[in-house]
């Protein structure tokens, strides 16, 4: 009943009110942390907190089915709302999933703006590739292709980044022959790839 979600969330209310700098232990994939329930509480609300609150009782450990390598940095994150960023792109990758898992998005963002200022010329290029997706979709939707099949193609070629059709697109952006010239960049140029089956058939 109501009165008794209630009664429900008063009691947790209580109990953590009456608690908060008692030890809490977070078992991450078997590595053991120690912390307290005022230091996850002080945080920004996520996953992490929102368990805590919901599962801890005085003196038990709380297990989190996840990989503890990164685990360290994100108490840190809690404790001082700053973290030692990884100087290894892969270990900020893997840390950024983890921030990811757990919800906490002002990590998330710091890590997604460290990896872009650490390769900008990967985060232009992916930016470009997404604006050719783009157009390609709205051709396709607008019936611009001779073919249902060259959508197709032409998205594999994106997809694998072809960079010949990246120099068409450029050359050709926002033109009427837009399409057209897509599609004969792929009749082309499909030496450059092997695919398992023709994605060009004969009408």
């Amino acid at each position: 009943s109501t009165g008794d979600r209630r009664g429900c969330t008063s009691s947790v209310e209580q109990r953590l009110a009456m608690a908060p700098t008692q030890q809490l232990i977070l078992n991450v994939g078997g590595d053991r942390f120690a912390t307290t329930l005022a230091t996850i509480l002080q945080a920004e609300e996520c996953m992490l907190t929102a368990m805590c609150k919901r599962q801890w009782h005085d003196g038990n450990e709380l297990f989190i089915d996840r990989d503890g390598t990164h685990f360290r940095k994100i108490l840190n994150w809690f404790r001082m709302g700053t973290v030692a960023v990884p100087e290894e792109r892969s270990a900020v990758e893997e840390l950024l999933a983890e921030a990811d898992f757990y919800g906490i998005q002002g990590l998330s963002q710091l890590l997604r703006e460290t990896l872009n200022r650490s390769c900008p010329e990967k985060a232009k290029a992916d930016m470009e590739w997404v604006q050719v997706l783009q157009a390609v979709e709205v051709l396709e939707t607008e019936g611009k292709f001779s073919q249902a099949v060259m959508a197709n193609t032409v998205k594999e070629f994106v997809g694998r980044r072809s960079e010949s059709l990246l120099l068409c697109f450029k050359a050709h952006q926002g033109q009427p022959e837009l399409a057209g010239m897509l599609e004969q960049t792929c009749k082309e140029r499909l030496c450059e790839f092997s695919f398992t089956s023709s994605p060009l058939k004969t009408p």
